[in-house]
């Protein structure tokens, strides 16, 4: 029978008045590794078998001065809460009033948490035993988000190989998905750079979209007038058909990145527009006062209290203008254009080259995906931070 590996924890003797109570109470269940400075904590937790757990003083008054010596910059995610490791730092009662106010742990800050001194080995215990149990669970978490659609996706193209086989479809009307992959090999370097190129119009598209709605949004956060002058218009925008607007790019544009990337920015505008100026506008009233009695300049009010409150709905039209940002750049391809994959779709599907029409759809999508996960990466970050601004759900 295979023996259980015991995790190792590492105890940061340095400040910590109760070191010797934490090594034997730990020592009981993991194995402890102590070290007295800074400089070999930060090794320990840059080597490929680095600890599980740290636990030091919370008091880093201690720590200030070597610190300093080795590199504020290379700890600074020990002292902020963002290491690789869960942290517990253990404060004196006497020096730590949050401590005082309630005894055992006190969750501060991402994967940092603290506990009192005097201690019984026990709340130690349930602390790391805590923390390793929420790693662990984040990662099956992970896990569990990924692998259903991962599965339903092999599961289709299994199911759409096997059709294809049994039913003896042509490969002109539904090609298999073995036979896409393998155009899609032989293809490599002429979709890459097609791919390259759309994301590249879709990009900036984007960006320009979202800049220009957000200063009109702001513009009809404070002014009523152009409000009420200019709001029909992104709604008459938004009404007409992209596909009729594509031939008139092309004619203005030409054939070249412009013509697209003023496309894919007019696709994507509408969305930030609505939920910006909706966000910007839904600042609590009496915050507002507060701000009006403090003498705070329009531009201090709309960084420091109106941007916050609208932060979940700016992250919201964003999520859906970053899809739409494709689908206007593919558009533009498809109206006119030398390369990309609107241009390879239109001239695929000419050909009656059936798996290269799907190759390049499946990139399309991919592009779609990708840039719809960066966006969902952003939100994570900007919501951690703006977490105190509860926000209204968007509309859209």
């Amino acid at each position: 029978m295979k023996a259980t590996v015991r995790k190792n924890i590492v105890v940061v003797t340095d400040g910590l008045d109760c070191a010797e109570q934490a090594i034997q109470a730990l020592q009981e269940r993991y194995e402890v590794t102590s070290t007295t400075t800074l400089t070999e904590l930060q090794t320990l937790l840059r080597t490929a078998e680095k600890p599980h757990a740290v636990v030091m003083a919370a008091d880093l008054r201690s720590h200030a001065a070597e610190a300093n010596a080795v590199n504020a910059q290379r700890l600074d995610p020990i002292f902020s809460g963002k290491a690789a490791v869960p942290i517990v730092m253990v404060a004196r009662t006497r020096e730590n009033p949050a401590a005082r106010a309630k005894p055992g742990s006190i969750v501060t800050r991402s994967r940092i948490q603290f506990l009192a001194s005097p201690f019984e080995d026990q709340e130690l215990l349930e602390l790391i035993d805590f923390d390793l149990a929420q790693k662990k669970y984040r990662r099956r978490r992970m896990l569990r988000s990924v692998a259903p659609p991962i599965f339903v996706f092999l599961l289709f193209l299994l199911a759409w190989e096997a059709g294809c086989r049994l039913l003896g479809i042509r490969e002109f009307v539904l090609p298999p998905p073995t036979k896409i992959f393998a155009v899609a090999m032989k293809n490599a370097s002429s979709l890459l750079f097609d791919t390259g190129l759309t994301t590249l119009e879709a990009v900036l598209g984007f960006l320009l979209a979202n800049v220009l709605s957000m200063l009109l949004a702001v513009c009809f956060c404070h002014s009523r007038w152009m409000e009420t002058s200019l709001y029909p218009y992104t709604i008459a925008l938004k009404s007409v058909p992209i596909v009729a607007v594509a031939p008139l790019l092309v004619l203005w544009f030409g054939y070249g990145l412009w013509g697209k990337v003023v496309m894919a920015s007019t696709v994507a505008f509408f969305p930030l527009v609505v939920n910006a100026t909706l966000g910007l506008k839904a600042v609590n009233s009496e915050s507002l006062d507060l701000m009006h009695s403090l003498s705070a300049s329009r531009w201090q009010i709309l960084m420091k209290l109106r941007f916050p409150t609208a932060v979940p709905y700016i992250l919201s039209a964003l999520k859906i203008s970053s899809t739409m940002a494709v689908v206007g750049a593919i558009v533009g391809e498809l109206a006119g254009a030398r390369r990309g994959i609107g241009y390879l779709i239109l001239v695929s599907s000419y050909n009656l080259d059936t798996p290269l029409l799907f190759a390049a759809i499946t990139l399309a999508s991919f592009i779609g995906i990708a840039f719809f996960a960066v966006v969902a990466v952003l939100e994570m970050l900007l919501t951690a931070r703006y977490t105190h601004f509860p926000g209204k759900r968007s509309p859209i």
